[in-house]
This record gives structure tokens, C-alpha cells and sequence, in this order.
């Protein structure tokens, strides 16, 4: 069950990407390919060499401007009335207990930057640019806020929480709260108390995506440069996404496009 949700129109469906198990040893050991995300997976172990819980995670970024691609398989690209894939790009921080996603099981929520277009030019693109949330497993598609309005260059802060912090428990409440801190400040997109069954998340995932609609994977469109800051709170403290990357706690995401 799940209340208090703000927002309405489902739009696009995201999909887990298997990524593989990690190896031992930190860093390199722990790279893996992809043809729809790119980002890092962030994790801590403990001393007994278990994951540390990660109740929450928190994320900013500027939403990017997307621009007709160069370098596509389509002429013209980005052309949905066509039977064709459009142009998309999702920036996205969220929660999980798998790296491999053989559970289906991810708490996310970002921001997402799309075009369609008429020819294979740039003046000729109708631009979206949105917030939207998502329960993977739980929902058929990610919940789009409607009631804001988004622009490209707005910061947003994303912040994504295990409220029940309980590992035994079978399910956790999760509070999930997405805000365009530039153009509607006051508006929150997410849930105030969401019933889902993952209570032993490990993973903090900020990723850049392209998503699917109708079983087509969306042409990555040219975007503007991207830079997410986060936090993780485990071990009883906030903890900057730099320290897992000091450690080598991390999996890293590379596309390919």
C-alpha cells in the first residue's frame, strides 16, 4: 500500500540493469558496462566485512539541456511518431539492496530531460523537461509530478529515505522527497510513507540513464554536462559520497551508447 503520493501522470518505464556481482579487492575490480545507465553505485563495509545498512541518500544536480544528437542511428532522430525512440536523458539518485537487481528492488527519483523531433535539426525538437519517482517492482512505471514546472539549468534536491531502519523487518516505510529547489521551492515531489519490501538497502545509486518506452531504449540526446554531489547516511552518520570512493566502495557504470 502507498500514501500521501504527489503526482500523476505515468509516463516512462525504467528498468533495472543486471550489472554483475562484485569481485573482491576495491576500485577497478568493480567496473561494469552498460547500454542505458552510467554513474556510480555507492556501498561501505563493515569491519566483519558485511555492508553497512544504507538508510538514506541524498542528491543535487542542475536538470541538463538536452539538444538534437549528432550521432544517431535514426534520420531523423528523436522522432516518436514514427515508431522511432525518442531523445531522453534521466539524472537520478536512489536506494537498493542488490547490485546485480536480481530482486527488483529500487527506490529512485530525479529528474528527466526528453525531446521528440520533426527533422535532424535542433529548432525542429519539442523539448520536456520533468521530476518524477519510482518503486521498482511495486509501480508498472515511475509517478511524474505534474504540478511542477521544470526548466533546464534548475537545481534539484533529492532525498531518499528507509524510515523503519530495521534490516529484519519485511518491509520499510520509505519517505521520498524530489524539489525543484529554483523554480517551485516549495513543491515536493515523492511520498510522505511508502510500504515497500526492501529493508536492507546497501546501495546508493547516482546514475544517468536513458529509459525505455513501448520496448524501445531511448536515443541518448547530447546534453549539457552534469555533476551530482550526495550523501549517505550509515553507520549512525551522514557520510559524503567521496569517502566510499576513497575506500574503493563503489561500483562504477560506464555506457555504452
Amino acid at each position: 500500500m502507498h500514501d500521501d503520493i504527489y503526482g500523476s501522470a505515468v509516463r516512462l518505464k525504467r528498468k533495472k540493469q543486471t550489472l554483475g556481482a562484485f569481485k573482491n579487492g576495491r576500485r577497478a575490480s568493480s567496473i561494469y558496462n552498460s547500454t542505458t545507465w552510467s554513474g556510480y553505485e555507492f556501498y561501505y563495509d563493515q569491519p566483519n566485512g558485511t555492508k553497512y545498512p544504507v538508510w538514506e541518500t541524498t542528491s543535487s544536480w542542475q536538470v541538463p539541456t538536452v539538444y538534437y544528437p549528432t550521432n544517431s542511428t535514426y534520420n531523423p532522430a528523436c522522432n516518436f511518431s514514427n515508431g522511432k525512440p525518442f531523445c531522453d536523458i534521466a539524472v537520478w539518485n536512489g536506494l537498493q539492496d542488490s547490485i546485480t537487481g536480481s530482486d527488483n528492488k529500487l527506490a529512485q527519483g530525479g529528474s528527466n530531460s526528453n525531446m521528440t523531433c520533426t527533422s535532424n535539426s535542433d529548432s525542429s525538437c519539442t523539448k520536456h523537461y520533468s521530476i518524477w519517482y519510482e518503486f521498482l517492482g511495486n509501480m508498472t512505471n515511475g509517478v511524474y509530478c505534474s504540478n511542477m514546472t521544470v526548466y533546464p539549468g534548475d537545481n534539484i534536491a533529492s532525498d531518499i529515505i528507509d524510515s523503519t531502519r530495521n534490516s529484519s523487518a519485511t518491509s520499510s516505510q520509505y519517505v521520498m522527497s524530489i524539489q525543484d529547489t529554483t523554480t517551485d521551492p516549495g513543491v515536493v515531489c515523492g511520498s510522505q510513507s511508502y510500504d515497500y519490501p526492501m529493508s536492507y538497502p546497501k546501495f546508493a545509486d547516482y546514475i544517468i540513464e536513458r529509459n525505455e518506452h513501448n520496448n524501445l531504449t531511448s536515443t541518448l540526446a547530447n546534453f549539457s554536462s552534469v555533476t551530482m554531489s550526495g550523501t549517505m547516511y550509515y553507520n549512525n552518520s551522514y557520510n559524503s559520497i567521496q569517502i566510499p570512493v576513497n575506500a574503493g566502495y563503489y561500483g562504477q557504470i560506464p555506457m555504452e551508447n
